[in-house]
């Protein structure tokens, strides 16, 4: 009822005056500055109902709006809860997309989601990211955003635009060669282009990714990017050899990384995978492993998908 509330009085008031008043009843205005409290999913709604309007775009942009810590808040959880919302209000990007003098880092934060969110502003707000770095002398910190955001736009690409974007990334993670967090995005970039690639180049993206993990040995997040290389590579072998061969590199790993649940449940969906492959003797060995592994993550909803995977597998 409350909700139903504030979405009449968001969408009555078309005064200035009213609206700075709401504004305040919401906690939402401080003086003449707008000011992103604490988590408020009503005044987030309030706001996005009258972004067309300049009263309310002059409160939410001020000048140097980027370095205002709560204000920015605001707009990040904002764009997170109503992202789909916002696709379509043209005057909003016209100042999110403008690269700032000075910006706190959870600007470049909302910059790497909205290269994940949306279709229409994914590829301005990775170049807003490459300005930043670039002006603000490359630090590592930008640097980082700026490889999260390349990421976060492969999904949208095609195989070419993703092999240029893959290539900036390993240009970023040779200029900060011993930054293992860059090694990390980039190998999740990688990841990410095996999904578009044929089985030879996949081969050739693996093994990088493998690199990378001997490299930075120890580091659980590359190792774990790793096997989902390796996943996927299961899913291209054509004959089952290659596959088992594969899940065996995945087992090794799941082996040293016993206890993290993402290298588990990468493992016992290369065993899938490879059942998939397999006659139905050589089934009958795999799916009490799967299960095994299962049973170790049980609320884990990817494991949940794999046993109903393995339900449908074991009725046919």
């Amino acid at each position: 009822h409350l909700w139903s509330e504030v979405q009449v009085q968001a969408n009555a008031f078309n005064c200035a005056k009213l609206e700075k008043k709401l504004l305040r009843q919401a906690g939402l205005l401080q003086g003449t500055e707008l000011a992103g409290l604490k988590p408020d999913l009503l005044g987030e709604y309030f706001v996005l109902q009258h972004l067309k309007k300049q009263e309310v775009l002059q409160l939410l942009f001020p000048d140097g709006w980027q370095a205002k810590g709560k204000l920015v808040a605001f707009l990040f959880r904002m764009y997170s809860d109503y992202h789909d919302d916002l696709e379509n209000v043209e005057a909003f990007w016209d100042y999110m997309l403008c690269p700032p003098t000075k910006a706190m880092r959870i600007y470049g934060m909302i910059l790497v989601n909205v290269a994940w969110d949306s279709n229409a502003y994914a590829s301005s707000a990775v170049e807003t990211l490459k300005t930043l770095w670039e002006r603000d002398g490359h630090q590592v910190t930008d640097a980082l955003l700026y490889a999260q955001g390349l990421v976060n736009l492969i999904d949208k690409q095609e195989l070419e635009e993703v092999e240029k974007t893959v290539e900036r990334l390993r240009e970023l993670r040779k200029q900060y060669f011993e930054n293992e967090e860059i090694a990390h995005v980039y190998a999740g970039g990688l990841v990410n282009l095996t999904a578009k690639q044929a089985l030879e180049q996949v081969e050739v993206s693996v093994e990088e990714i493998r690199e990378l993990q001997e490299r930075y040995f120890g580091n659980e997040d590359i190792a774990v990017t790793c096997a989902k290389g390796l996943v996927n590579l299961v899913y291209y072998e054509k004959g089952v050899e290659g596959a088992e061969v594969t899940v065996e590199r995945i087992r090794e790993l799941q082996e040293r990384y016993s206890g993290n649940e993402e290298m588990t449940v990468a493992y016992a969906v290369g065993l899938l995978v490879l059942a998939v492959k397999q006659t139905a003797q050589e089934v009958q060995i795999t799916i009490p492993k799967i299960e095994s592994l299962c049973q170790k993550y049980p609320g884990n909803e990817k494991v949940q998908d794999i046993l109903q995977e393995l339900a449908k597998l074991q009725e046919n």
